[in-house]
């Protein structure tokens, strides 16, 4: 496994390197795919100056909420995330699985989104990229099981998984952190395609997500974990800042070691 990070084209790439990084996840507009509007030759500059640090763009940010707003429009978004994936020499979209709301048909929803990601998964066929779904609790397709549900209901290799057990983990598995990673990843069903690094702190029954080493995350056991189902790609180390980021690739880099 290798250390990536979240970076945007006017981060200091260089500083990336030099900490040891050796990829990012490319984040065009932050945080979501409503701002891909950059022209052939504006993404292939933004390519060739991670290349030339020596940075690969393993995944680029496509974030939505398919469940917020018209239906169409998110689906378009998506679409024109895994466009421009290619052209910045990514292979991977990342985006959710759609927010839980109050009052909400949680299986209708999740129905309706299952449709919306049949919808768009030609497009990541045409473009030979995937769209994975982040794992969230907090969405209608969020833990693994559903998002293999989604994979298998629409018989596609296009849809993938991004491994973040913080993002379901359940403060009453505190007690049994290596065995709930080991039911976690293995609920993927061999559909991991990239894997994030970051920290979970249960504080007065609330959830906080940290970055890695700054919770009760069982790096040791994790990657263990991801080794024996032989994932072997990128950690991407999230929920930093420029204060803390070193301190979370050294805790993840001490547990890969």
């Amino acid at each position: 496994m290798r250390l990536a990070t979240l970076a945007g084209p006017n981060d200091d790439i260089k500083r990336l390197k030099d900490m040891g990084f050796e990829g990012v996840q490319l984040m065009l507009d932050r945080w979501n795919a409503t701002e891909l509007n950059l022209s052939d030759e504006e993404y292939s500059e933004i390519r060739r100056n991670f290349y030339v640090n020596g940075l690969q763009i393993v995944a680029l940010s496509g974030y939505v909420d398919f469940l917020d707003g018209d239906p169409s429009i998110r689906i378009e978004q998506v679409k024109k995330a895994l466009i421009a994936a290619p052209k910045v020499g990514a292979k991977i979209i990342i985006t959710w699985g759609g927010f839980k709301k109050p009052g909400m048909d949680i299986e209708n929803a999740r129905k309706q989104v299952i449709e919306m990601l049949g919808q768009i998964m030609p497009t990541a066929i045409e473009n030979n990229v995937y769209l994975a779904i982040e794992m969230y609790d907090q969405c209608v397709i969020g833990t693994p099981k559903e998002i293999v549900t989604a994979i298998k209901t629409l018989k596609t290799d296009n849809l993938k998984i991004v491994m973040d057990p913080p993002n379901v983990f359940k403060e009453s598995d505190l007690n049994r952190i290596p065995k709930a990673i080991d039911e976690i990843v293995d609920s993927a069903e061999g559909n991991i395609i990239l894997a994030h690094a970051k920290d979970m702190l249960f504080k007065d029954g609330n959830r906080e997500l940290p970055y890695a080493g700054a919770g009760q995350m069982d790096y040791l056991a994790y990657i263990k974990t991801l080794r024996r189902v032989g994932y072997d790609y990128f950690l991407v180390v999230e929920h930093v800042s420029p204060e803390t980021i070193e301190l979370a690739k050294d805790f993840v880099l001490k547990a890969m070691q």
